[in-house]
């Protein structure tokens, strides 16, 4: 059969298989639109776009999908019924959106990226998940269901977001880094690339955390009673982290402390901390540092810690 034959006799196929949908402009006819999908004007539906697809124990059109207004979806995405996607919103190929997610206004996911994604145990219809207006979501990324992101995130390429993590406004997560779940980050806080978080770690607001770092939460794995005890660190606000830095289960690293590149930090350490070293030591106040090339009188004043890089 000639291609052009086969595709033809694809499209009568998906046209049969339609129902009623609001729609403000013509789509193309390859495109499988199910029932209760409403999709505000101007937006632009590309090719092989499934929307409204029911999740698993539903039956077609009984959940609403809604696209607002000025909207893009890829080519090959799917969209599952049950979400609420604002105006504004663009996706990238063959992404893919699962029940009961929220996306705010002007939000961009990129190709080939997952949003809701139910963890073990749970169905696609028991958990939501929000991304927050104006967020940025690049490529390759997978955030799973029960994630709540706040206004602005921005995410690099090939980020892994796991069940139940909290973020908050104005926040970044960088390439190929990996947030484990049960997890709270806070305001304007930058994880850097490759950047690991493990299940139950806290961070707080204006935290930078370097590339290579890696947040631990158990201290004996493959005890019998791991999930028992299992916690993460808490990383107090203002706190900035250098490079390949390890952080024990459990620790708590002070308000405005700063680690070293390379520490070991298996100790808690009071606020405004200078810590090296393996393991981790105290040298100094971060407020008797000083800037060796004499730009700027204390690198780290009260003034300079809102400052976000």
């Amino acid at each position: 059969m000639r291609a052009d034959h086969a595709y033809a006799k694809a499209t009568r196929i998906l046209m049969r298989l339609e129902g009623k949908v609001e729609m403000s402009k013509k789509f193309n006819v390859a495109n499988k639109i199910f029932e209760n999908v409403k999709i505000g004007r101007d937006a632009v539906i590309e090719d092989f776009v499934i929307l409204g697809k029911p999740p698993k124990g539903k039956q077609p059109g009984e959940l609403e999908l809604f696209i607002g207004e000025y909207s893009r979806i890829g080519t090959g995405a799917i969209i599952y019924s049950g979400s609420r996607i604002d105006d504004c919103f663009q996706t990238g190929e063959y992404s893919i959106i699962f029940p009961y997610v929220e996306i705010g206004k002007d939000v961009k996911i990129g190709e080939y990226t997952i949003i809701g994604v139910p963890p073990k145990g749970k169905g696609s219809n028991e958990l939501v998940t929000i991304i927050g207006n104006g967020s940025t979501i690049r490529s390759h990324t997978v955030i799973y269901a029960g994630t709540r992101i706040g206004k602005n995130f921005n995410c690099g390429h090939g980020a892994k977001i796991r069940e139940f993590t909290i973020i908050g406004d104005n926040s970044q997560v960088g390439m190929l880094s990996q947030i484990e779940g049960y997890a709270k980050i806070g305001n304007n806080v930058k994880l850097h690339t490759n950047v690991h978080v493990g299940q139950y770690s806290e961070i707080g607001d204006y935290v930078f955390i370097a590339p290579g770092t890696v947040l631990t939460n158990t201290l004996h794995p493959l005890c019998p009673k791991v999930e028992k005890c299992i916690k993460g660190p808490a990383i107090r606000s203002y706190v900035k982290i250098g490079t390949n830095v390890t952080v024990a289960p459990r620790v708590e690293i002070g308000e405005n402390s700063l680690i070293g590149a390379g520490a070991n930090v298996v100790r808690d350490v009071p606020k405004d901390s200078v810590v090296v070293g393996n393991p981790g030591k105290i040298i100094k106040s971060i407020h008797d540092l000083d800037c060796p090339f004499n730009l700027i009188d204390k690198p780290y004043s009260l003034e300079n810690r809102n400052i976000t890089a």
